[in-house]
């Protein structure tokens, strides 16, 4: 049953790159980003409190050609009223039709979609569509720093939260940690042949071993074209001209970011110091997590140095440090180090 997966992560992380070169297999056809899925579903919109599509979704849905970017279904508004019917027909049903019809315009038996922001929403997702396999890239957080910073350069709409322009980079660790927090917990509820973590630097490393790896996953077999994806880049431009997802058209290319030598050593012990359930291995987190709890036990007011700040996208809340807390942070982050090194070698030292 379509959708048969879903790539999910934390924004760029290499959602885009892994979708392109899935999509490139001659049995799958990866959607665009759809956020309106799970967007319009828990709000509501075009769907009533049991869940069915109502004919609102009619007036919701072409106007916007949501789901058509890239490929032109057909679809029209009398097929699409007919198809929502008396009303009875579940969102997840519906979501699996419009699939279908995409796979079909492809010709492609196999429908997934890449959102990154569903990495929060697999759960509910795995309610909708219990069949359904998830493949959640995780990208080395500094570096997604460096991608963040890029993109979002000199774009003063794009950052979410309130704390950016104060401190980007305790900023951009929590939100990294939050995502792939939320996303590892979510899987580790399902079973090992619906739930696949992959590293996006395993797989610009070597990414015919990865790519077969999750071949495997997918149940299908692992074609050769999957590693020339830049062959089938379908340029789209932006506003001003343009080409989307540039660097998708070359080829699987490791190295594009390096956080050793582009973070300042500040950046990056505040970063890691944010960030260190994620990046560290469990051995050295769990020494890590003692030095922080220590820590915060003698300054007891810098753990509750965060506020909730509002994420507009998804309306749901995100701890973040509030702006009089953050040099508080860096103070916390600075000793937290200090005691951690010295409980390393110490430990060392009795081994």
């Amino acid at each position: 049953m379509n959708p048969f997966a879903f790539i999910v992560g934390n924004p760029r992380s290499g959602t885009t790159l892994l979708r392109h070169i899935l999509d490139s297999h001659s049995q799958i056809a990866f959607l665009l980003e759809s956020p309106w899925f799970m967007n319009w579903f828990e709000k509501r919109m075009g769907v009533d409190s049991e869940g069915y599509v109502t004919p609102e979704l009619v007036s919701l849905l072409l106007p916007n050609r949501r789901l058509f970017r890239d490929v032109d279904l057909g679809i029209r508004a009398p097929e699409l009223a007919e198809m929502i019917g008396s009303g009875r027909l579940p969102w997840a049903k519906f979501i699996s039709i419009l699939c279908d019809r995409y796979g079909q315009a492809r010709g492609k038996p196999l429908v997934g979609n890449k959102t990154p922001s569903f990495v929060r929403r697999i759960q509910a997702m795995h309610k909708l569509w219990p069949e359904a396999k998830f493949i959640h890239i995780i990208r080395d957080g500094r570096d997604v720093l460096l991608s963040a910073r890029e993109k979002w350069k000199d774009k003063t709409t794009a950052p979410q939260f309130s704390t950016w322009h104060e401190d980007e980079v305790t900023t951009l660790a929590l939100w990294w940690e939050w995502n792939v927090r939320l996303g590892r917990e979510a899987g580790s509820l399902l079973d090992s042949n619906q739930y696949c973590e992959i590293r996006y630097e395993a797989l610009v490393a070597e990414p015919e071993k990865e790519c077969a790896r999750l071949c495997e996953f997918l149940d299908v077999p692992f074609e050769q074209g999957m590693l020339r994806h830049e062959d089938n880049f379908r340029v789209r431009h932006r506003r001003d001209g343009g080409v989307i997802n540039a660097r998708v058209a070359l080829p699987i290319t490791p190295g594009l970011r390096n956080w050793r030598t582009d973070l300042t050593a500040d950046e990056l012990e505040r970063f890691e110091a944010t960030a260190e359930g994620c990046w560290m291995n469990s051995a050295i987190h769990a020494a890590w997590g003692n030095c922080v709890r220590r820590v915060l036990n003698e300054l007891p007011e810098s753990a509750g140095c965060f506020r909730r700040a509002r994420y507009p996208r998804i309306g749901k809340a995100l701890p973040v440090p509030g702006s009089l807390q953050l040099k508080q942070l860096r103070v916390t982050a600075t000793q937290c180090n200090q005691m951690f090194v010295s409980t390393l070698l110490l430990n060392h030292a009795l081994t």
